[in-house]
């Protein structure tokens, strides 16, 4: 039994060749070998182990042996192990050495297998009393390490102990408290460890309840639940398997981050992000020209973020009516939606599928302080949930995790980072988070009959399309609402321009300048049209589907509405629209209950800048100065202590006056989170996402001269 308990020991902590979910399923399949009639050899094989992953530790407290309860038989048997573990640890030795002469190349990670080898005792200990000892005994042998690493190790598994234990104020967590190393508590600490040791002093003042909470998790994750990380080529991956699921939300977001899209922009605008999204998949798609891959977004995801931006949520909305209703050469892509991922459904689809892997973004590649499209609150949360959302599918639903951190795309390659989670988080954690997440508001659905005349008007005259549909169905409500009548009366007959504008004009018809004229929106005016984004993303989840869907992902576009504001304030008369676009407009108002006179368009205007809810220009001058003299805003940098680099930075920082940044300190909680290398913290893009992801044009090689023919040698003449 001695040797199987060796045997599985090693296995267990064989960081090379046993993932941690081979952990966790050999645990369950060998429960025989952790009953009580085997602590005595699980104590001389963890001795053994531990003399090597820590030859200098002093460990008498593992191998004291009653000897006067033991019988003949059994002092024969112990003596006869003995030897052979005498034997088998020389030949252990012996190979070592020859090993290490033929090679010397290989490496153990003697960090990673104390590691898992305080996780495997913290486990056993949690199902078997017996073990409550020897788990201690090896806490306490690994904290008298002069190794910082090690001491990483043991300050991390008490940190854990104490968030998963479900109350601080019993022995056990009063108990593990004093193996705390006493070396951290020096004035020499390094900062990690005072980072760590921040976080055991949190956890010792905290209960249960507070610790499952965003504002709790989003500070103390990375020390709680480490990852490992690594920057792979996985177009082999993403080629040759059955399938594998992606997240629409992190997509959705990772893509409305770029450099060269600003939907905060005049109220943001759908094609764009839509499109660059529709690229992405077509390469993936072209990577084995077969559509493999399944879009899986979740509502408690978009929980967190959808109040912060409304143009996000109508992305969303779009995207997903954009997938599931048109198709192209490459056919229609898989599109699913569920509550969340701990949701039944979403199981059995899991079950069903079987993907290889999913691909998502964490939102750690984001600026907590200065991200312009969401609060450091929601990234918090997101970054947060995220984590946990990682955890949860390498423990549970048992699949690989790629990143779209800094993705490098093209035809030919796919290089991304694969994420590694090393402990498995609790299952209460996953359900308390998922049911602190707010749930989405409540919107009144319109009267059948508005429903019915709606349905009639589009197929008259807007040809099906069901952009119509949505904003009058949208503006409909507004109304029965009786809330907010002034805006309401004066943004109808804008809101329904507009969306006649985007049926009759078509892209290369819709001529807008690159830069707008400096339009001022009043807040209220900025949150009707906010509070209508999210109407809209909400109806279109229960609009019919006869009618056409073709042009779903533009169904709003804030430049052309604020040029459109800014030419009707320019001209002295009313605008003349051709007689299509004016059918719509006038039957759509005719709904509305709304007169079209000749000068309502300049009325409502007039109305607007009265009030102060629109605000314009005074000259063309007054806008090229405020684009010509923006707001400096102060960068933070992370402050490097280089002799040389301070050296070089010297005049720079003397002349303050001129300088449009500030030095900060780093945040060594990020240590924790990546332990392998690079992570994308240090990996520097050369360019933007999008521009990795080449059309097949861009893949031609160039014409080759080198013939054996004699009119093409003379080129080499």
């Amino acid at each position: 039994m001695n040797n199987q308990i060796e045997n599985l020991i090693n296995y267990l902590l064989d960081t090379e060749t046993t993932s941690e979910i081979s952990l966790i399923e050999n645990i369950h399949k060998n429960n025989d070998l952790f009953q009580l009639r085997y602590i005595k050899d699980w104590k001389l094989v963890v001795l053994r182990k531990l003399e090597q992953i820590h030859p200098n530790a002093i460990v008498p407290t593992l191998i004291n042996v009653n000897n006067d309860q033991k019988s003949n038989s059994e002092t024969l048997d112990e003596q006869d192990s003995s030897s052979e573990d005498d034997d088998e640890e020389n030949k252990y030795q012996t190979y070592h050495i020859y090993h290490s002469n033929k090679t010397i190349d290989i490496y153990v990670d003697i960090v990673r297998q104390c590691q898992r080898l305080l996780w495997l005792l913290y486990h056993c200990q949690q199902s078997y009393a017996h073990f409550i000892e020897l788990y201690y005994s090896v806490l306490e042998q690994c904290s008298k390490s002069d190794n910082e690493k090690l001491i990483t190790v043991v300050l991390q598994q008490i940190a854990t102990h104490l968030f998963e234990s479900t109350d601080n104020n019993n022995g056990d967590s009063q108990c593990i408290i004093k193996f705390v190393p006493p070396n951290t508590l020096s004035s020499n600490t390094p900062l990690l460890h005072e980072y760590i040791l921040t976080t055991i002093q949190t956890l010792c003042s905290t209960n249960q309840t507070e610790r499952h909470t965003f504002s709790f998790l989003s500070n103390h994750i990375d020390i709680l639940y480490p990852y490992t990380t690594r920057f792979l080529d996985v177009r082999p991956e993403f080629r040759d398997t059955m399938h594998y699921f992606i997240d629409g939300d992190s997509l959705l977001l990772s893509i409305a981050h770029q450099t060269n899209v600003n939907i905060n922009s005049v109220f943001g605008n759908t094609l764009h992000v839509i499109y660059l999204i529709e690229r992405l998949l077509l390469t993936l798609f072209r990577q084995s020209h077969q559509c493999n891959y399944t879009l899986v977004f979740f509502d408690c995801h978009h929980h967190l973020y959808q109040q912060t931006n409304s143009i996000l949520s109508l992305l969303r909305s779009c995207l997903i009516a954009h997938l599931c209703k048109n198709t192209d050469k490459c056919g229609t892509t898989r599109v699913q939606k569920f509550s969340s991922w701990l949701d039944g459904n979403y199981l059995k689809f899991v079950g069903d599928e079987k993907p290889m892997f999913i691909f998502y973004h964490d939102m750690s590649s984001f600026s907590l302080e200065n991200d312009y499209l969401l609060s450091k609150p929601v990234l918090e949360n997101l970054l947060c949930m995220y984590r946990l959302f990682g955890n949860y599918h390498q423990y549970v639903i048992q699949c690989q995790l790629y990143l779209m951190n800094k993705l490098f795309l093209t035809e030919t390659t796919i290089k991304c980072f694969q994420v590694q989670f090393n402990r498995i988080c609790p299952k209460n954690l996953l359900e308390t988070i998922i049911k602190t997440v707010p749930s989405n508001y409540y919107i009144n659905e319109i009267e059948a009959e508005y429903s019915n005349e709606l349905i009639k008007l589009c197929q008259d005259i807007s040809e099906n399309d069901i952009r119509l549909f949505v904003y009058l169905k949208t503006l409909i409500n507004f109304i029965q609402e009786n809330k907010e009548q002034y805006l309401v009366e004066n943004l109808s007959p804008l809101l329904v321009l507009h969306v006649a504008l985007l049926i009759r004009l078509s892209l290369c018809d819709r001529h807008l300048p690159a830069s707008l004229p400096s339009i001022t929106f009043s807040p209220a005016f900025s949150q009707f049209v906010g509070q209508f984004q999210h109407r809209l993303a909400s109806f279109l989840s229960s609009s019919p589907s006869f009618l056409s869907w073709s042009k779903i992902s533009d169904i709003f576009d804030g430049r052309l509405l604020t040029f459109t504001i800014y030419q009707i304030s320019q001209f002295l008369s009313n605008i003349r629209l051709d007689s299509k676009t004016y059918d719509i407009v006038k039957g759509s108002l005719d709904l509305l209950n709304i007169s079209l006179t000749e000068n309502l368009f300049k009325d409502i205007m007039n109305k607007l800048v009265q009030s102060n809810d629109i605000i314009l220009p005074l000259s063309p001058s007054e806008s090229q100065v405020s684009l010509n003299n923006p707001e400096q805003k102060r960068h933070k940098i992370i402050r490097i202590s280089n002799p040389l680099i301070d050296e070089y930075l010297k005049p720079i920082l003397t002349a303050s006056d001129k300088s449009t940044f500030d030095l900060i300190n780093p945040d060594y909680s990020y240590l924790v989170r990546h332990e392998g290398r690079p992570s994308w913290q240090i990996y520097k893009a050369v360019a933007d996402e999008i521009s990795y992801i080449k059309d097949a044009s861009d893949n031609e090689k160039p014409i080759s001269h080198r013939y054996r023919t004699r009119s093409q040698q003379k080129l080499y003449v």
